[in-house]
This record gives structure tokens, C-alpha cells and sequence, in this order.
């Protein structure tokens, strides 16, 4: 596990001793131990930088083609549509929206493209 995290030079370090990024990668470690069925992560890469975050993408589809259940929470839509079969949006505590990641960009989508040139000019495109 240590290696799925990216902590195995960290091994003899106390936790206490550890950077905020790197305890949250210990939790994620834990809660991997037993390989679980079913997972709940609520925001698995916060304080994590993107070298790391890359890695634990990298294993936590891993661990979902290996049949793990994983329920993500996160405000990074493109974390959710890297991660997720299905998004859920949720406000006051109930569902409004739940779609595949395409079909919901595709609701939300307007027809215009936004090309930002070297010289610094952007040009819209419209359907």
C-alpha cells in the first residue's frame, strides 16, 4: 500500500512528522488495506500535488476495474469525469442531477468554441 501512495521512503517516518498531503495519502492507504468492495472517498487528492494526484487516478481506476465500488466526493469536475462512471450533483442534501459525465456536458454545453491565439487574441466560434 505504501507504494500505491507513494510513501515508501516515508516508512519510518511518525505520522505526526508527515506533510498534510502525505497524511492524506496514509488515510487513503488505510482505508485500502483490507481491499474493500465498496469505497467512500471524500475529496481523495486535496493537498496532494499533481504528481501524486496522477498516481492515486492511476490506482484508483485500477482498483475499480478490479470490481471496487468507489463513491467520490469532489469539486473538481475534471477529477470527476477522469474518475466517474456517473455524477451526482447534490444541493440542500438531495440529488438534482445524476448522468454520465458526456451526457451531462452535453445538457450544460453551449455551441461556441473559445480559441485563444499566440498573439494573445481570442476568437469565438459559434454552431
Amino acid at each position: 500500500m505504501l507504494d500505491f501512495v507513494q510513501l515508501r521512503d516515508e516508512r519510518k517516518n511518525r505520522v505526526s512528522q508527515l506533510s498534510k498531503g502525505m497524511k492524506q495519502r496514509v488515510t487513503l492507504a488505510r482505508a485500502l488495506l483490507h481491499e474493500p468492495s465498496l469505497l467512500f472517498l471524500d475529496k481523495p487528492t486535496s493537498s496532494i500535488g499533481p504528481i501524486n494526484t496522477k498516481h492515486i487516478y492511476e490506482g484508483l481506476k485500477w482498483l475499480n476495474e478490479r470490481g471496487t465500488t468507489i463513491f467520490l466526493t469532489t469539486h473538481d469536475m475534471y477529477e470527476a469525469e477522469l474518475l466517474c462512471d456517473r455524477i451526482a450533483f447534490l444541493h440542500g442534501g438531495k440529488r438534482q442531477l445524476l448522468d454520465s459525465p458526456e451526457n451531462l456536458k452535453l445538457q450544460f454545453a453551449d455551441d461556441t468554441i473559445t480559441v485563444r491565439l499566440k498573439n494573445g487574441k481570442t476568437i469565438l466560434l459559434k454552431k
